[in-house]
């Protein structure tokens, strides 16, 4: 996987729900400010082969509604917090990572200072990753201070650019082992290492006449190299 495509970053300078109704790319979502006048934030944007990276960073308090994507599921994590914010009813916090389904209804407060980032891939893709679809619910999970620093460190490293070109596959493979993924210190089975290299030759027949790397062909696959 290469470095984000049409990476773009949105300095939001007062409350302006323009910029806020698009923070997470394919959403529909309308923002009510709960802090007042002094909103700042900043927002990035960026995708890569079909991973989709939203990003933002919010010092105010709001509250969010609508629809999320329906084109894929949504892998989120809450990366820094003041205090507890509620998301369809449930508190979060840093360290919150959530699951949330094509087309789910979002009703979020957030804290007055919170970080956090989304990545969205099609589920063909999270199964390959060995993460086990909740199928109708959402899923939470609370991660330690040491996981989410980390996660922190490869969302900021995706955002700026400055990473290696695997920096959102490790994201994403990140968040679904959060969220319930097959444990990554387990070797793969024989039937998933088959399964690979089949998906790995139908993905080379398809795209025979374009250029690929062996980045291309483990993500198809759900592995890392």
């Amino acid at each position: 996987m290469g470095a984000l495509q049409q990476h773009r970053a949105v300095e939001v300078r007062g409350f302006d729900t323009a910029a806020l109704g698009v923070a997470v790319t394919g959403a529909r979502l309308d923002h009510v400010a709960l802090g007042g006048e002094g909103f700042r934030g900043r927002l990035v944007h960026g995708h890569a082969a079909d991973v989709v990276f939203d990003m933002g960073s919010y010092r105010a308090p709001l509250f969010a509604r609508g629809a999320m994507p329906d084109d894929a599921p949504t892998l989120a994590c809450i990366l820094r917090s003041d205090g507890a914010g509620r998301l369809n009813g449930r508190p979060v916090r840093a360290g919150t990572c959530l699951w949330l389904e094509e087309g789910r209804e979002l009703a979020y407060a957030t804290a007055a200072v919170s970080d956090w980032v989304a990545v969205r891939m099609p589920r063909q893709r999270l199964e390959r990753l060995g993460l086990a679809l909740p199928g109708g619910a959402d899923r939470t999970v609370d991660l330690p201070e040491a996981a989410v620093a980390r996660l922190g460190a490869i969302a900021q490293s995706v955002a700026q650019g400055a990473g290696s070109r695997d920096d959102l596959e490790q994201l994403v493979q990140s968040l679904a082992v959060a969220l319930g993924a097959v444990d990554g210190r387990a070797p793969p089975s024989l039937e998933r290492r088959l399964a690979a290299v089949r998906w790995s030759l139908e993905y080379i027949r398809a795209h025979c006449c374009e250029p690929l790397t062996v980045g291309d062909l483990c993500l198809e696959a759900g592995l890392s190299w």
